[in-house]
């Protein structure tokens, strides 16, 4: 039987800090639009946006990447 699923990354948590302290926010994708949500703050984000504050950021005090990636499936290879 072949692996014809398909997945379309749904969303984002990411962690921002150190690994004895942090911070953590979330991108989720909406209709084909991203969006920020990080406490009270919403902002949408463009797809190179989410590229940039998802994977890989580091500097001496601060490493920022992408912690959990939420998928959903499109098409399942039973349909």
């Amino acid at each position: 039987m072949g692996q014809d699923n398909v997945y379309r990354l749904k969303g984002i948590i990411v962690h921002e800090g150190i690994s004895e302290a942090g911070h953590y926010f979330s991108i989720v994708r909406i209709n084909d639009r991203w969006f920020k949500f990080n406490d009270s703050q919403i902002i949408e984000l463009s797809t190179e946006d989410v590229v940039a504050l998802s994977f890989g950021e580091q500097t001496l005090r601060c490493n920022r990447n992408a912690y959990l990636l939420i998928y959903e499936k499109v098409k399942s290879s039973f349909e």
